[in-house]
């Protein structure tokens, strides 16, 4: 069950994430034609490192700020566990069959990435945009997608737990079966149970695409 001071928290912390995403847009929208020239040129160089050590990834990205654009990057198949990937520019990454267990996606652009037969358990999508994303057979336990944005996106034979978080989550037209589907509509009546007996709010009008 999720009380008033778990919500309250939650809520300060979603304002954080909020804030922090858009400096990161400003941080991509600030960069001039070289500059992302010099970003294109060292994505190479970012995916050698990953693939070497993704502690030293991570504390690369420590010491040099949000900003980090690996769209469209092929990372299929790579053990990223608990890499830092938060507001990072991943839009159509291809994470095939990668172990990403407790890999941090807060507030990353990951719009059309695919994670299909991927180990996410444990990791952390709060915030993030996976408007569109394929998430086929993914195991998502204990995963966190607290305010993510998943319209549309394919969560269709995904592995879950009682622990894989869905608050807040946008799910219209996403494509998911018929125990996930039961799973998210559960977390929304703990998340509101609170408040029962008070201003309902109004209705919901969003709706999933379920596939048994």
């Amino acid at each position: 069950m999720f009380d008033n001071t778990f919500l309250k928290i939650y809520k300060e912390y979603r304002e954080d994430v909020s804030l922090k995403r858009k400096r990161a847009k400003r941080e991509r929208r600030k960069m001039t034609m070289a500059d992302k020239g010099a970003a294109k040129m060292a994505r190479e160089e970012i995916v050698a490192m990953l693939r070497h050590s993704v502690w030293e990834f991570n504390e690369w990205r420590r010491k040099n700020g949000n900003y980090l654009d690996l769209s469209m990057a092929d990372l299929r198949g790579l053990n990223l566990e608990g890499v830092d990937f938060s507001y990072a520019d991943l839009g159509r990454a291809s994470f095939d069959r990668a172990n990403l267990s407790g890999a941090n996606f807060t507030g990353a652009y990951l719009r059309g990435a695919i994670f299909d037969y991927a180990d996410l358990s444990g990791a952390n999508f709060t915030g993030a945009n996976l408007e569109l994303a394929s998430l086929k057979d993914a195991d998502i336990s204990d995963a966190i997608f607290s305010g993510a944005n998943l319209r549309g996106a394919d969560l269709t034979f995904v592995l879950f737990s009682s622990e894989t978080v869905f608050l807040e989550a946008l799910l219209s037209k996403a494509y998911i079966n018929k125990d996930l589907f039961e799973k998210v509509v559960n977390d929304f009546k703990q998340s509101i149970e609170p408040s029962f007996g008070q201003d309902d709010g109004g209705d919901d009008d969003e709706e999933e695409d379920i596939k048994d």
